[in-house]
């Protein structure tokens, strides 16, 4: 009979606890943060928390990472993998859906969010009208006095850097 008196408030505690899972970044110094990684370069890691917003770490100073959603990982062999991701100091491992990958630290050139692939993706094969920069200049000058002049001056600067040509 004390059993079943148990259920109910174990049952309440387990409802009420709220689960946090979320990616774990060990640092040098022994600091953990918790968040969401968005992207790395290979020098840099940008984690998004929940208090502070987007933080940027020197991945020199990280000694761990722990992911609890797929990233992508961009490999220096050209491979891309999707998967968790769990490292240790030099090594790594990523689990993919079509298994396991071991990885050095230094093989690791990028690593990308789902959201922040899709931006990368967008980036490989623009349309005509996509990535244009640039700038446009109009000046105007007039005199009046002796003589009457009107200069009118219209500049226009773009480009348009892919991956592959400019």
């Amino acid at each position: 009979m004390k059993t079943h008196s148990l259920v109910f408030p174990i049952i309440l505690l387990l409802c009420c606890c709220r689960l946090v899972v979320a990616d774990q970044v060990t640092l040098k110094n022994g600091d953990r943060l918790t968040g969401s990684v968005v992207r790395s370069d290979g020098k840099t890691l940008v984690v998004k928390t929940e208090l502070v917003g987007e933080v940027s770490i020197a991945l020199a100073d990280v000694t761990s990472l722990v992911t609890d959603k797929p990233v992508y990982v961009a490999l220096g062999n050209g491979q891309t993998v999707l998967g968790l991701v769990t490292t240790k100091d030099d090594s790594g491992e990523i689990k993919a859906s079509s298994g396991s990958v071991t990885i050095n630290r230094g093989d690791v050139r990028a690593i990308r969010s789902e959201a922040e692939q899709k931006v990368y993706e967008s980036t490989l094969n623009p349309g005509w009208l996509e990535q244009w920069t640039g700038g446009a200049d109009l000046g105007i000058a007039l005199t009046r006095g002796n003589s009457n002049t009107t200069n009118m001056d219209l500049g226009l600067a773009m480009a348009r850097e892919t991956t592959r040509d400019k």
